[in-house]
């Protein structure tokens, strides 16, 4: 072979150039070959691989490395969800919160995330500690996420006490911790005994417990937020929402209805409306007011709305007195915190221990009794009252109705045309109205089936802020368990429902039971029964069907009667001297009854 080449080489003449080139190159290829494949050839030393093909390996394994540890941590589905939308971390199941949070730490995402999530670290650090905590720490945690009390009963059980401004009626109630080992049961068995027809919030980390208790669903008063609740609870920067999306969603609407159908609204997420009244009150100089108007109107939710709003000052100190008699001096002095045999001067010097700066204001709410016992006996307390308002340090609100307003309407010599200003309590705002037949339904993801709903329950009920709540939670009441919303069938039973009827019967006896007050109610009957089918009426009618009757009155009384129908929320002036009736619900029912026989009976008497 190699002699071939070289007469080749050395006989280029003979040949095609390029051909020559090709020919060398594919000899030279078969002379590689037979080297390497021939049998008797010596063996070729085969030099070991240079330092570098080491490096190149070493750098291909560490560049692998990097790709599977990128693929780990920052491809790994928890990152590059919660990178995306951080507020998911709030619904991690609780046993994925450690991965998530290793994850996140490895990928320097944690603190990104956490401020996406308005989570702070600490909220994190307890959630992910939660699971091995005693239940009085796991207790405390939620008492302080939710603003309440705790105190501990028993093993694992809590009396928990949500702040008055939790939306939902489920201020007092019960929080329990089961322990892991314990059956559903064993549970069921240990809430009989201890939780009896009390609302219970149970926080289990065993999901296997969660899902046998859960079961229950609306049978029970008894709340379970499985694994992702609990997470949510823990880490929300609302928690306030999610227990309220809680109870919501697990128990019946009754059983949490917010509306309150008498004694006065107690919170301020139910208050709805009268803010010209308050900011009179709030915004003006120190003084004393006499709040008018009939029964369940809203002048203790007024005067409670006043409380609340002063609680936390520090330049005023707020009392409020409920009455059920004229003993206000018992009252005043357990709300001072002095013997009840205290005089009327320890208590007045009392009123007026204050810092400098310092002022007081006393709230009385149903004073009518105080006010006719005063009246009788030539006003010896209110004179030391109006003494203390005048040197500017305690101030008094009075609440009442009839006899409270002719005090300061009727008699001339009265103590109290000069002692402080009324404000007459009628009928609650249109926004306000809408607002209290809404608002507190949309907090239980409830809706009415069309707005012209809303306007027909406020026409109904004559925007009287008590009756709208009676047929709201009267309508919650009627709501079957899935329904969400309240269809002009739900709005109708609820509007002549018993509960609706019982608060309108009161009508007819607005004033006392004395002998005098007898004569006045008799009068406000024969002037209802008299106008009731005409709906629309004047002085002028009114005289001429209580002359038919041979009914005995005065121009005066005649007055007086009429603006108690109005102050109690019966009637109400349209134009000059003519009058319609207030509520179309309470003239509908009184025209149920024989008005001609009910007016021939009243005129008997």
């Amino acid at each position: 072979m190699q002699q071939l080449i070289k007469i080749m080489m050395t006989s280029p003449s003979k040949w095609n150039k390029k051909w020559l080139s090709q020919s060398i190159v594919c000899l030279g290829g078969l002379l590689l070959s037979s080297v390497v494949l021939a049998v008797d050839a010596q063996p070729q030393i085969v030099p070991a691989p240079l330092w570098y093909s080491y490096a190149l390996l070493s750098l291909l394994l560490i560049f692998l490395g990097i790709v599977l540890y990128y693929l780990y941590l920052y491809a790994h589905p928890l990152v590059v969800n919660l990178s995306a939308n951080a507020k998911e971390l709030l619904t991690l199941p609780m046993s994925t919160l450690p991965k998530a949070y290793h994850l996140l730490q490895r990928t320097r995402r944690l603190d990104s995330v956490l401020s996406k999530s308005a989570v702070p670290h600490k909220s994190l650090e307890e959630a992910l500690q939660f699971v091995n905590m005693s239940p009085a720490t796991r207790a405390e945690i939620l008492a302080t996420r939710l603003g309440a009390q705790v105190e501990e009963m028993s093993a694992g059980l809590f009396a928990l006490q949500l702040p008055d401004s939790f939306p939902l009626n489920f201020e007092h109630s019960l929080l329990y911790f089961p322990n892991a080992d314990l059956t559903d049961a064993e549970i069921t068995a240990f809430l009989r005994q201890h939780a009896t027809n009390q609302k219970v919030l149970i926080v289990s980390v065993d999901n296997t417990q969660v899902a046998a208790l859960r079961s229950n669903g609306e049978n029970t008063l008894w709340i379970v937020p499985d694994s992702r609740e609990l997470s949510e609870l823990l880490l929300s920067p609302k928690p306030t929402s999610v227990l309220v999306r809680l109870l919501v969603n697990q128990l019946k609407v009754t059983q949490i209805s917010p509306y309150q159908t008498g004694g006065g609204v107690n919170k301020d997420t139910i208050f709805f409306g009268r803010t010209q009244m308050l900011a009179q009150i709030m915004n003006n100089e120190p003084a004393n007011y006499f709040l008018l108007g009939g029964q369940q109107l809203g002048k203790s939710s007024i005067l409670k709305r006043l409380n609340r709003y002063y609680r936390d000052s520090s330049t005023v100190i707020c009392h409020y007195i409920a009455l059920s008699n004229d003993n206000l001096h018992d009252r005043l002095a357990a709300e001072l915190g002095l013997a009840c045999d205290s005089d009327w001067t320890t208590l007045l010097t009392h009123l007026v221990k204050l810092s400098q700066r310092q002022w007081r204001l006393v709230l009385i709410d149903d004073a009518d009794s105080f006010i006719r016992a005063q009246t009788a006996s030539g006003y010896p307390v209110l004179h030391q009252l109006r003494s203390l308002s005048e040197e500017e340090m305690c101030h008094f609100i009075f609440a009442g109705f009839w006899e409270l307003s002719a005090a300061m309407a009727l008699d001339y010599h009265s103590l109290l045309k000069n002692f402080g200003e009324s404000l007459t309590v009628g009928a609650l705002e249109e926004d306000a109205c809408r607002q209290l037949a809404t608002e507190p339904m949309a907090l239980m993801n409830i809706r009415y089936a069309s707005p012209e709903l809303v306007e027909k329950l406020l026409k109904a009920t004559g925007q009287r802020a008590n009756l709208i709540a009676i047929v709201c939670h009267e309508m919650l009441r009627n709501l079957k368990p899935t329904q969400r919303v309240l269809a002009a069938n739900d709005l109708e039973k609820a509007l002549y429902s018993d509960a609706v009827r019982d608060a309108l019967v009161g009508w007819g006896n607005l004033s006392d039971n004395d002998p005098q007050a007898t004569q006045e109610k008799n009068l406000d009957r024969l002037i209802v029964y008299a106008t009731v089918k005409a709906g629309k009426f004047g002085l002028k009618e009114v005289r001429a069907v209580l002359n038919a009757h041979s009914v005995s009155y005065t121009t005066e009384q005649l007055k007086q009667s009429l603006e108690r129908l109005v102050l109690g929320f019966v009637i109400q002036r349209h134009g000059k001297s003519r009058y319609v009736y207030h509520i179309p619900l309470l003239r509908e029912m009184i025209l149920e009854d024989d008005v001609d026989a009910l007016l021939a009976q009243e005129a008997g008497n």
